[in-house]
């Protein structure tokens, strides 16, 4: 068994490369849509989205990780992008998206459900950038950082300026005894060298992360170890993870 947090990991931080009869790692729309040539298969079948923007951030050799309140497992810092409420009638209506949640703040999370008739129509819906954040990961990046005691982050991230690494395709892959399939995106983002505002909060959130228990820094070797092993540890929670000191 394959531990889902340190394949994730790889799969971000492009260590690992899948090769699966369903689940392909693709860098841009156009070869998405020859992987799902065969859409038809979906029209009827449920399937779960998850549309999220994650951290590419390098301490030395080493990738920076969190354990925050929200997720148990060590992940990178980022999260789920979140739609617009002034966008839910043409969302949950002509695309015909159902969230995940229906309360609070996360109801507007591009985490939920739709038919696979709808899928395309939802990925050309999410391509247009219309209706939705752009860059939801300074929000995360802020959001988390409060979550662990650190809230001076509120003063790093206005206006930072973000860089695409690579951007993730994973499935949809069926999902046992869920009655649905998934399919999962998410976009992996550096921050600008070039920008000062950026230069300033990856200094600060280095600086703010030493010593704090909720980080770790992992190698390209743990990632790639946590591969193969059934425990979750081995993607940096544990055996090899070096803390920030």
């Amino acid at each position: 068994m394959i531990a889902e947090v340190a394949l994730k990991l790889g799969e971000a931080f492009g260590v690992v490369t899948l090769h699966h009869a369903t689940q392909q790692i693709v860098t841009d729309r156009e070869a998405l849509k020859r992987a799902l040539s065969s859409y038809v298969l979906f029209r009827s079948r449920t399937i779960r989205v998850s549309m999220s923007q994650l951290l590419s951030l390098k301490v030395g050799e080493k990738y920076l990780l969190i354990q925050s309140a929200r997720r148990p497992q060590l992940t990178p810092i980022g999260g789920v992008v979140r739609y617009f409420p002034s966008e839910a009638s043409n969302l949950e209506g002509k695309v015909r998206f159902s969230p995940e949640f229906k309360k609070g703040l996360e109801k507007y999370d591009l985490r939920g459900f739709l038919k696979g008739r709808d899928f395309v129509r939802f990925l050309r819906w999410y391509a247009s950038a219309s209706g939705r954040e752009q860059l939801a990961l300074a929000r995360e990046i802020e959001e988390e950082f409060l979550e662990v005691g650190i809230s001076a982050i509120r003063d790093h991230v206005r206006r930072p300026e973000f860089v695409m690494d690579r951007a993730v395709h994973e499935g949809p892959d069926e999902i046992q005894n869920e009655g649905y399939w998934q399919y999962r995106y998410f976009e992996v983002l550096r921050l600008r060298e070039e920008s000062d505002v950026s230069k300033q909060l990856a200094d600060f959130v280095k600086t703010q992360a030493r010593g704090n228990p909720n980080f770790v820094l992992v190698t390209t070797a743990e990632i790639k170890k946590g591969r193969t092993n059934d425990c979750p540890a081995s993607a940096g929670n544990g055996k090899g993870a070096q803390p920030l000191r």
